[in-house]
């Protein structure tokens, strides 16, 4: 019996240190797997290109919390600060963030060949107009045909370019809002991490400098066959063009712009900026020339502000000759000139362009319009049978005061 005894307590000595030690391993085993797992998952999160493998890592997140639930406790204390609930919050947190980054980059890249499709398209139609408004414009200029034919070619031209122009407004409106939508839902944090793997094949900032090169040149060139309504309308489109790009630029840039986002803006910025001086020259111009024409003399104008100021200034001026000049015609004539000039032209034929291109705000055609009504009022000269009733009223009156003053004295 004392021999059982002592050969028990041998056995126990020998197997009470060996069953902490292996507890210890077990323990060890269980921190470094979860970790080992935990870190694996993280860093293929990080480098996940679809959906579909978006889904197979969560259901390896499942079974790591699943398959350490148990050992909570164990993991709590090996993770503190941190624990192992928080840390796997963390991991489902950067599964949902990541998830959407790639929905967001799939929808862009089946978007953008949509849309690189549809550019295409857009090129094609814009170099064909252009081809056919240049041939056009040089048949013009070598034109030795009678005079109606030139006009026909002239006017052939003119809605030409016009074709042309609305294309270029529906590629801002159909291809720049496009683009807008398809960033416009990424959030600044993950904007620059979505931009690496967006595919740039047909980039369209290419396109939008290429359309914005195609067109100063086109401005810089044109034919002296023009109308102030064309110059107006190219104006308007550079307006709206530069006013979209204002909106969508930056977040375009930075999804599209690779490796060197501030050279694209620089050039594009550079590229607006040639195109506005050149349809600004030229339609100023030639507002400036019809108004020649027109006999309607303002003061110098090359900008919106001067231009205004020189139609408030020439109203102020008419107002006040007219006051001076109620017996004569010649300022309302000038006033009928202005006033037809005004409302024909100005608020009727060029209504739209005017607005678009920002030109006259509201409050400035409000204020001109008032000053017509003043203008028209003071200018409008007396009528000449007006006149002769005053006359012979005057003449009438003299009469009796002098029969009345004559027939006192004789009595």
């Amino acid at each position: 019996m004392k021999k059982f005894v002592k050969n028990v307590a041998i056995l126990i000595f020998v197997l009470v240190p060996f069953g902490l030690i292996s507890a210890q391993e077990s323990d060890y085993e269980v921190k470094s797997q979860f970790s080992e797992q935990y870190a694996e998952i993280e860093k293929s999160l990080k480098s996940v290109s679809s959906t579909i493998h978006i889904d197979s890592l969560r259901g390896l997140i499942f079974n790591l919390e699943s398959d350490n639930i148990s050992h909570q406790d164990l993991l709590d204390n090996a993770l503190y600060p941190s624990s192992f609930q928080s840390k796997m919050a963390l991991l489902k947190d950067l599964a949902n963030s990541v998830e959407q980054k790639v929905l967001i980059i799939e929808n862009q890249n089946d978007r953008l060949f949509k849309l690189s499709t549809e550019m295409t398209y857009y090129k094609s139609e814009i170099d064909l107009l252009t081809v056919r408004t240049d041939s056009l414009k040089r048949a013009i200029a070598n034109s030795q045909d009678s005079e109606e034919r030139l006009s026909r070619l002239v006017k052939n031209y003119r809605s030409s370019l016009e074709q042309r122009d609305e294309l270029i407004l529906n590629v801002i409106d159909s291809l720049l809002i496009s683009y807008e939508g398809m960033v416009g839902n990424i959030s600044q944090e993950n904007l620059s991490e979505a931009s690496g793997t967006v595919s740039t094949d047909g980039n369209p900032l290419a396109f939008v400098e290429t359309i914005i090169d195609e067109n100063t040149e086109w401005a810089k060139t044109n034919t002296n066959t023009l109308s102030v309504e064309d110059h107006l309308r190219m104006y308007a489109v550079q307006n709206h063009f530069a006013n979209t790009w204002e909106l969508v630029g930056d977040k375009m840039l930075q999804v599209y712009g690779g490796n060197n986002p501030n050279e694209w803006k620089a050039e594009i910025d550079s590229g607006l900026k040639d195109w506005r001086m050149a349809t600004s020259q030229k339609m100023w111009k030639s507002m400036d020339q019809y108004l020649e024409f027109s006999s309607v003399d303002l003061d110098a104008f090359d900008n919106k502000s001067s231009f205004f100021n020189a139609l408030d200034n020439f109203i102020a001026s008419a107002q006040e000759k007219s006051k001076t000049g109620v017996l004569t015609s010649k300022n309302y004539e000038e006033y009928k000139e202005f006033e037809k000039f005004w409302s024909a032209k100005v608020k009727n034929e060029w209504s739209n362009l005017i607005q678009d291109a920002e030109i006259l705000t509201v409050s400035q055609i409000s204020s001109i319009d008032q000053k017509l009504d003043t203008w028209e009022v003071e200018s409008r000269p007396i009528h000449p049978l007006l006149i002769v009733f005053i006359v012979i009223t005057i003449t009438a009156l003299a009469g009796f005061i002098f029969v009345m003053f004559k027939s006192k004295v004789t009595t």
